[in-house]
């Protein structure tokens, strides 16, 4: 099953935490079972920070005029994603574990009892 990340993205003044932003936007582009990363974010000009990033290819920009809150991302997928699919929303400075409970958090979770579950 797909697995999309959501984040937020903004244009940080603060060299030090714009670094550990780009941080750990690039640990989350490189786990193999995230598909995709959409990246809400106010001013197209954010863009070329993260374009360089490795493994950039798994990013779709989403215009926003402020910063999401997860409504937004929940009405986004509603509309927009028509397969089946696992949403996770981080703040921008988080990271995920490369590890195999994400990868088979589907079977391991999602699949048992009740469809519709939230962590």
């Amino acid at each position: 099953m797909r697995k999309y990340l959501f984040i937020n993205y903004y244009e940080e003044q603060n060299k030090e935490r714009k670094d550990e932003y780009l941080f750990c936007i690039q640990k989350n582009l490189n786990l193999k079972f995230i598909d995709k990363v959409f990246v809400y974010m106010n001013k197209k000009i954010d863009r070329k920070d993260l374009q360089n990033l490795k493994n950039s290819e798994k990013l779709h920009f989403i215009h926003t005029e402020d910063r999401f809150d997860f409504s937004d991302v929940i009405l986004y997928c509603k509309e927009n994603m028509k397969d089946e699919c696992i949403i996770i929303i981080l703040n921008l400075d988080i990271f995920l574990d490369d590890s195999k409970e994400w990868e088979n958090i589907y079977e391991d979770f999602f699949a048992v009892g009740t469809k519709e579950k939230a962590l």
